[in-house]
């Protein structure tokens, strides 16, 4: 729901409404609402209401109006030539309460550089981080390098900077009116404890003019041990 939301103008728009935003590359379609559907997945059947664009295939999010996550999903990377690959794609598999537990057979240390495109795909932003191996209690340096659509290096940045536990969503730092004026950035955090935790890198202006009401973000999954 994040990704989708940074297509549309805060404070939101109706799944009725016929356009929502572009994707911040040539030849794509518009992200909007295009019909109804009633789709059956391991939690249930529900009555949804489709989500698609079109960039070299179809893609769709399946949303219930009443539930805070969509459905169903297939959406593909970008990719300017050979058969993209699927960037995410689910079924919802049960509804409850709380945070599901994460499966520790799933989970994977991650290796720096990480490098994810912004939702609108407007940016790219590379985290890079020392010690590789990301120890609680100690200090860890993270380095950020924002680039455009095209991975070219974009200077006079200012961004937010903000790590949170992924078990309890506790803010281990919260960071705004950050700069990058080189298109590099540099923070330093102790994670005070062990376990998965995301990082948030925001681009909030370019140059001194605001991103306006569109989130320009990219959230990176990391552990610590």
């Amino acid at each position: 729901m994040d990704w989708l939301a940074s297509f549309v103008p805060k404070p939101g728009l109706s799944l009725s409404a016929p356009y929502w935003g572009k994707i911040a590359a040539i030849g794509g379609s518009a992200v909007a609402p295009s019909g109804s559907s009633k789709i059956t997945v391991p939690a249930g059947t529900f009555d949804t209401t489709v989500v698609s664009w079109h960039y070299g295939v179809d893609n769709f999010i399946n949303i219930n109006p009443n539930l805070p996550y969509p459905i169903k999903a297939q959406t593909f990377a970008a990719v300017t030539a050979g058969n993209p690959p699927i960037q995410f794609a689910f079924d919802l598999q049960a509804m409850g309460q709380g945070p599901p537990s994460i499966p520790k057979s799933h989970v994977q240390i991650p290796k720096p550089p990480l490098t994810i495109q912004t939702a609108r795909g407007t940016y790219y932003i590379e985290l890079l981080w020392q010690p590789e191996t990301i120890v609680h209690g100690k200090d860890t340096r993270f380095g950020i390098l924002f680039m455009d659509s095209s991975k070219s290096i974009v200077d006079q940045i200012s961004y937010s900077f903000k790590i949170t536990t992924i078990s309890d969503g506790k803010a281990i730092k919260d960071l705004h009116d950050q700069k990058a004026s080189d298109g590099t950035g540099e923070q330093v955090v102790d994670i005070p404890r062990d376990g998965p935790f995301n990082v948030v890198v925001s681009v909030d202006a370019v140059g001194g003019l605001n991103t306006g009401d569109f989130i320009e973000s990219s959230t990176f999954n990391l552990d610590a041990t």
